[in-house]
């Protein structure tokens, strides 16, 4: 109960700065490999820590968000952390209000933390997914063709066909490439993406392989 009055102390009325409906890869900032802060920054963009990513705020550093902060690694503050948006985290300072088997999403906090919302969930927003070509609908020639995309770094795809698909982690500046063989008519692609917790966005299209 100490600990649940403190993160409620930790809530300010500062203006939700959010992910919408039309996000693109421009609307993130993505940290894929281990980072140390150390300085004065504001950033005004919805940050990303990707899958096994440390991310630690130092000491003497203010680092501002003006988005939300998604975190499927972990951040580690003994600095000054501000979020003008939500945070997302599965453990708060080792106090489990998500998965406590998931070691994904935590966040450790000894310095300065003020944010407007302390999300500690599984129920994390839907990861960025898009197709970025062919194009929706699109007449092709050949019938092997590279799906292209954007998802959050270091999460899993995979994008399938009629005859065939596959998948990996997307790369660390948040694109994926599958090569798919399309049939001779329309050809229903479908790619999905999952973070640690199990959440999936799945999208489709249709690609028309003409001879």
């Amino acid at each position: 109960m100490a600990k649940l009055l403190i993160l409620l102390l930790l809530l300010t009325t500062a203006p939700l700065i959010g992910n919408t409906a039309s996000a693109t890869s421009q609307d993130y900032l993505y940290f894929s490999s281990d980072t140390i802060l150390s300085a004065i920054e504001t950033v005004d963009k919805t940050v990303v820590i990707s899958p096994n990513v440390t991310l630690t705020i130092q000491s003497g550093s203010d680092y501002v968000i003006n988005g939300n902060l998604i975190i499927y690694g972990e951040v580690k503050n003994t600095g000054k952390l501000t979020v003008n948006g939500e945070i997302y985290a599965n453990n708060y300072n080792n106090f489990m209000f998500g998965d406590s088997s998931n070691p994904a999403g935590k966040l450790s906090n000894s310095g300065s933390l003020r944010v407007q919302s302390l999300k500690v969930t599984t129920d994390y927003p839907d990861p960025l997914f898009d197709y970025t070509g062919p194009e929706d609908q699109s007449s092709v020639g050949s019938s092997s063709n590279e799906v292209t995309g954007v998802s959050f770094p270091g999460l899993p795809y995979d994008v399938s066909g009629p005859l065939n698909g596959g998948g990996a982690l997307v790369k660390e500046d948040g694109t994926f490439r599958e090569r798919i063989v399309l049939q001779e008519g329309l050809n229903e692609i479908t790619g999905t993406v999952t973070d640690p917790f199990g959440n999936t966005v799945t999208k489709n299209m249709t690609i028309n392989h003409e001879k």
